[in-house]
């Protein structure tokens, strides 16, 4: 079994709910932020370049300066090119991920947030985001105590702006759950010879219409996500084993190595064999 890809665990800065991410180059090639969800509120703006999310369903391009905020339990993913193509690029992004209780001093147990701020209706949010940003990266003594100042201004805003809708989402809770479950039975199964009737049959769906439905939601083919949860698990068997790159391929349901090398040299950038040689060094 992969570990958990579908449900993040956060883990917050020392003495406050919230973790945040601002140095990351994220590589996108077909998808590197993989469909998955979480308890925290997220907000990630662009820095530099593009980057097309797929939250429950609806999809969103940002381009620098525009903000998307997910709300908690959303299941969301994002990709630097459009749609199922393959573009070796990469994009700049802050994320701030918040603890939902932070939400409770304001009595919203589960705030409605609308998903997409662009740029020209971001006049209060990007600037408390910016401080946020300094304040991280500078990390005077006792900076925890102004970061904690700046998130309840950050959630001041949001709650400001909130939608009593989430703007143009036609998707339900039903197909939230319903997602997550198939993610779940994906992940735990990916090892095996899966079919996307093996998962459209666990969740009594109609094999094309589940294939659609789970394109739309998650921005990702059933395809495709099955065989990143295949080289996931194929990752963590070359550093745990000693098993032979075929016997690799084989175990994690692979038909052959060269569709495993294929697949992994598209998520890692590099061969299987490189890949546990430069864990070793």
């Amino acid at each position: 079994m992969v570990a958990e890809v579908w449900k993040e665990e956060v883990q917050y800065i020392n003495d406050t709910p919230i973790r945040i991410v601002v140095d990351n180059q994220i590589s996108m090639v077909r998808g590197t932020l993989m469909p998955h969800w979480h308890e925290e509120v997220e907000i990630d703006c662009v820095l530099k370049g593009k980057v097309y999310y797929t939250v429950e369903g609806v999809t969103y391009k940002l381009e620098q300066g525009d903000i998307v905020v997910i709300g908690s339990g959303m299941i969301h993913s994002g990709r630097c090119s459009e749609g199922n193509a393959i573009e070796d690029t990469s994009a700049e992004v802050m994320t701030i991920q918040v603890n939902k209780d932070v939400f409770h001093y304001a009595n919203y147990a589960d705030p409605v947030f609308e998903v997409f701020h662009p740029k020209e209706n971001n006049v209060e949010i990007l600037p408390v985001l910016m401080t946020i940003k300094t304040i991280f990266q500078q990390k005077k003594p006792y900076y925890e105590v102004i970061l904690n100042s700046s998130l309840l201004e950050l959630c001041y805003h949001l709650l400001s702006q909130q939608s009593l809708q989430r703007k143009n989402n036609k998707t339900s809770n039903t197909g939230n759950s319903e997602i997550k479950e198939a993610l779940k039975y994906i992940e735990n199964h990916c090892r095996e010879k899966l079919t996307l009737e093996d998962v459209a049959n666990n969740l009594k769906y109609n094999a094309s219409y589940f294939s659609r439905f789970f394109h739309q939601y998650t921005g990702f083919t059933f395809v495709e996500y099955l065989n990143r949860c295949r080289t996931a698990a194929a990752a963590v068997i070359l550093l745990d084993s000693n098993k032979t790159i075929s016997e690799i391929a084989m175990d994690c349901g692979f038909p052959n190595v060269s569709s495993f090398i294929t697949f992994f040299k598209r998520q890692y950038k590099m061969t299987p064999e490189s890949y546990r040689k430069s864990a070793k060094k």
